[in-house]
């Protein structure tokens, strides 16, 4: 049985989770142009809330989606629940999304704001150094890392704000 963590490997992993990074930078940038100075307080549906940023269940299940849909695509299987294994992934998630939080709320603090034009010319980047300018590959790879289209979706509202 093999041991070593598919992210170990060598080049192909090491794309796809660039990509991964590059995506999360660009939806980090996106969410940091929202407005506003004041703390929130938590609505239904909230798991953390940081400044005026909240972290929903909604969020989480996506991202606890995303990471099973990255890890099929890896052929690995999603560690079972109750398992220490389940309960580091999810503690590694919920990280991961309220350190966006705090950035985003750092970034409303210093009255950083990142307009589409900005976000759609790193995905443009993006494109071209990892895809050679394909939409459709560029797509495909989404589809493949299983990054969920639900945080995208939200993107024009961050950006207006």
């Amino acid at each position: 049985m093999n041991t070593a963590h598919p992210r170990d490997a060598a080049s192909p992993m090491k794309h796809h989770l660039l990509l991964s990074v590059s995506l999360f930078a660009v939806l980090l940038l996106a969410a940091c142009g929202g407005g506003g100075g004041s703390a929130a307080k938590f609505a239904i549906g909230d798991i953390a809330v940081v400044g005026s940023q909240h972290v929903t269940k909604t969020m989480y299940d996506d991202a606890l989606a995303a990471e099973a849909a990255s890890l099929k695509s890896q052929g690995q299987t999603m560690p079972k629940p109750g398992s220490t294994n389940y309960a580091t992934l999810k503690s590694q998630i919920l990280t991961v999304l309220v350190q966006r939080a705090e950035f985003a709320a750092q970034a409303e603090k210093l009255k950083i704001a990142i307009t589409p034009a900005k976000v759609e010319a790193r995905l443009t980047a993006i494109k071209k150094q990892y895809f050679g300018g394909s939409e459709k590959t560029y797509q495909a790879q989404l589809k493949k890392q299983g990054v969920w289209f639900g945080a995208l979706g939200d993107l024009p509202k961050t950006l207006q704000a």
